[in-house]
Protein backbone atom coordinates (compact mmCIF):
# COMPACT_ATOMS: atom_id res chain seq x y z
CA UNK A 1 0.00 0.00 0.00
CA UNK A 2 1.40 3.43 -0.91
CA UNK A 3 2.13 5.95 1.83
CA UNK A 4 -0.51 8.62 2.51
CA UNK A 5 -0.51 11.41 -0.03
CA UNK A 6 -0.87 14.22 2.47
CA UNK A 7 0.54 14.63 5.93
CA UNK A 8 -1.27 16.67 8.52
CA UNK A 9 1.29 19.45 8.21
CA UNK A 10 1.03 19.55 4.40
CA UNK A 11 -2.31 21.27 4.74
CA UNK A 12 -0.53 24.31 6.17
CA UNK A 13 -1.53 26.48 3.25
CA UNK A 14 -4.32 28.42 4.88
CA UNK A 15 -5.47 29.77 8.20
CA UNK A 16 -5.10 26.34 9.82
CA UNK A 17 -1.35 26.43 9.25
CA UNK A 18 0.65 25.75 12.37
CA UNK A 19 2.74 28.64 13.55
CA UNK A 20 6.40 28.22 12.83
CA UNK A 21 8.51 29.19 15.77
CA UNK A 22 12.12 30.27 15.57
CA UNK A 23 12.63 28.85 19.04
CA UNK A 24 12.39 25.30 17.67
CA UNK A 25 15.87 25.64 16.16
CA UNK A 26 19.03 25.03 18.12
CA UNK A 27 20.91 28.10 19.27
CA UNK A 28 23.61 29.25 16.83
CA UNK A 29 27.08 27.95 17.55
CA UNK A 30 29.84 30.27 18.71
CA UNK A 31 31.65 29.66 15.41
CA UNK A 32 28.56 30.62 13.40
CA UNK A 33 28.20 33.80 15.47
CA UNK A 34 31.87 34.67 14.95
CA UNK A 35 31.73 34.15 11.17
CA UNK A 36 28.56 36.25 10.96
CA UNK A 37 30.08 39.01 13.11
CA UNK A 38 33.24 39.09 10.96
CA UNK A 39 31.16 39.20 7.81
CA UNK A 40 28.90 41.96 9.13
CA UNK A 41 31.93 44.07 10.09
CA UNK A 42 33.34 43.66 6.58
CA UNK A 43 30.25 44.23 4.44
CA UNK A 44 27.94 46.43 6.49
CA UNK A 45 26.18 48.93 4.15
CA UNK A 46 27.09 51.88 6.42
CA UNK A 47 30.70 51.42 5.30
CA UNK A 48 29.88 52.09 1.64
CA UNK A 49 31.36 55.09 -0.15
CA UNK A 50 28.60 55.48 -2.75
CA UNK A 51 25.05 54.33 -3.54
CA UNK A 52 26.15 51.52 -5.85
CA UNK A 53 28.44 50.05 -3.20
CA UNK A 54 25.75 50.54 -0.55
CA UNK A 55 23.23 48.58 -2.62
CA UNK A 56 25.73 45.76 -3.18
CA UNK A 57 26.62 45.64 0.52
CA UNK A 58 22.94 45.75 1.45
CA UNK A 59 22.20 42.78 -0.84
CA UNK A 60 25.09 40.78 0.60
CA UNK A 61 24.06 41.70 4.15
CA UNK A 62 20.51 40.51 3.47
CA UNK A 63 21.87 37.22 2.17
CA UNK A 64 24.17 36.94 5.21
CA UNK A 65 21.19 37.52 7.53
CA UNK A 66 19.25 34.77 5.77
CA UNK A 67 22.20 32.38 5.96
CA UNK A 68 22.61 33.16 9.68
CA UNK A 69 18.90 32.59 10.32
CA UNK A 70 19.19 29.22 8.55
CA UNK A 71 22.41 28.53 10.48
CA UNK A 72 24.21 27.95 7.18
CA UNK A 73 27.83 28.54 8.14
CA UNK A 74 29.12 27.37 4.75
CA UNK A 75 27.11 30.03 2.95
CA UNK A 76 28.36 32.69 5.39
CA UNK A 77 31.94 31.61 4.71
CA UNK A 78 31.29 31.71 0.95
CA UNK A 79 29.95 35.26 1.20
CA UNK A 80 32.93 36.32 3.29
CA UNK A 81 35.38 34.64 0.92
CA UNK A 82 33.80 36.32 -2.10
CA UNK A 83 33.89 39.68 -0.33
CA UNK A 84 37.52 39.31 0.74
CA UNK A 85 38.56 38.30 -2.75
CA UNK A 86 36.81 41.35 -4.17
CA UNK A 87 37.95 43.70 -1.38
CA UNK A 88 41.52 43.55 -2.70
CA UNK A 89 40.37 45.05 -5.96
CA UNK A 90 40.26 48.82 -6.19
CA UNK A 91 37.31 50.57 -7.76
CA UNK A 92 37.14 50.39 -11.55
CA UNK A 93 40.12 52.31 -12.81
CA UNK A 94 39.72 51.37 -16.45
CA UNK A 95 43.37 50.31 -16.66
CA UNK A 96 43.16 47.13 -14.58
CA UNK A 97 45.82 44.51 -15.18
CA UNK A 98 44.92 40.92 -16.06
CA UNK A 99 45.19 39.72 -12.45
CA UNK A 100 42.82 42.43 -11.26
CA UNK A 101 40.32 41.61 -14.00
CA UNK A 102 40.49 37.92 -13.10
CA UNK A 103 39.94 38.67 -9.39
CA UNK A 104 36.96 40.84 -10.25
CA UNK A 105 35.50 38.16 -12.47
CA UNK A 106 36.02 35.52 -9.77
CA UNK A 107 34.32 37.79 -7.24
CA UNK A 108 31.31 38.20 -9.56
CA UNK A 109 31.18 34.43 -10.01
CA UNK A 110 31.32 33.96 -6.23
CA UNK A 111 28.47 36.44 -5.81
CA UNK A 112 26.43 34.49 -8.36
CA UNK A 113 27.20 31.26 -6.48
CA UNK A 114 25.87 32.89 -3.32
CA UNK A 115 22.67 33.89 -5.12
CA UNK A 116 22.26 30.40 -6.58
CA UNK A 117 22.81 28.84 -3.15
CA UNK A 118 20.10 31.10 -1.73
CA UNK A 119 17.71 30.15 -4.53
CA UNK A 120 18.43 26.47 -3.94
CA UNK A 121 17.86 26.85 -0.20
CA UNK A 122 14.51 28.53 -0.90
CA UNK A 123 13.56 25.80 -3.34
CA UNK A 124 14.50 23.02 -0.92
CA UNK A 125 12.20 24.49 1.72
CA UNK A 126 9.24 24.75 -0.67
CA UNK A 127 6.16 22.58 -1.04
CA UNK A 128 7.07 21.85 -4.65
CA UNK A 129 10.39 20.33 -3.50
CA UNK A 130 8.52 18.08 -1.04
CA UNK A 131 6.19 17.04 -3.86
CA UNK A 132 9.18 16.24 -6.06
CA UNK A 133 10.59 14.09 -3.26
CA UNK A 134 7.33 12.19 -2.99
CA UNK A 135 7.16 11.72 -6.75
CA UNK A 136 10.68 10.26 -6.72
CA UNK A 137 9.83 7.97 -3.78
CA UNK A 138 6.64 6.68 -5.36
CA UNK A 139 8.29 6.18 -8.73
CA UNK A 140 10.93 4.04 -7.00
CA UNK A 141 8.11 2.01 -5.42
CA UNK A 142 6.54 1.48 -8.83
CA UNK A 143 3.36 3.53 -8.62
CA UNK A 144 2.06 6.79 -10.03
CA UNK A 145 1.60 9.56 -7.47
CA UNK A 146 -0.52 11.72 -9.75
CA UNK A 147 -2.92 8.87 -10.58
CA UNK A 148 -3.36 8.29 -6.84
CA UNK A 149 -3.93 12.01 -6.26
CA UNK A 150 -6.58 12.08 -9.01
CA UNK A 151 -8.38 9.11 -7.47
CA UNK A 152 -8.29 10.73 -4.05
CA UNK A 153 -9.69 14.02 -5.39
CA UNK A 154 -12.44 12.16 -7.28
CA UNK A 155 -13.40 10.29 -4.08
CA UNK A 156 -13.54 13.57 -2.16
CA UNK A 157 -15.65 15.19 -4.88
CA UNK A 158 -17.99 12.22 -4.84
CA UNK A 159 -18.35 12.43 -1.03
CA UNK A 160 -18.94 16.18 -1.19
CA UNK A 161 -21.52 15.75 -3.96
CA UNK A 162 -23.39 13.11 -1.94
CA UNK A 163 -23.29 15.32 1.14
CA UNK A 164 -24.60 18.28 -0.86
CA UNK A 165 -27.44 16.15 -2.29
CA UNK A 166 -28.30 15.00 1.22
CA UNK A 167 -28.36 18.58 2.51
CA UNK A 168 -30.55 19.65 -0.42
CA UNK A 169 -33.01 16.82 0.32
CA UNK A 170 -33.13 17.86 3.98
CA UNK A 171 -33.68 21.50 3.01
CA UNK A 172 -36.66 20.66 0.75
CA UNK A 173 -38.47 18.67 3.45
Amino acid sequence: RPPPLFDEDDEADGEDAPAVSCSSHAAPSADLKRVFRDLAKAIHPDLAMDDCARYRRHSLMAEANRAYAEQDEDRLRLILSAWERNADVAADDGEADAGTRIRRRMARIDERLIAVAAELADLRSSAIWRLKGRIDETRAQGWDLFAEMILQVKREISRATMRLASLRRQATR
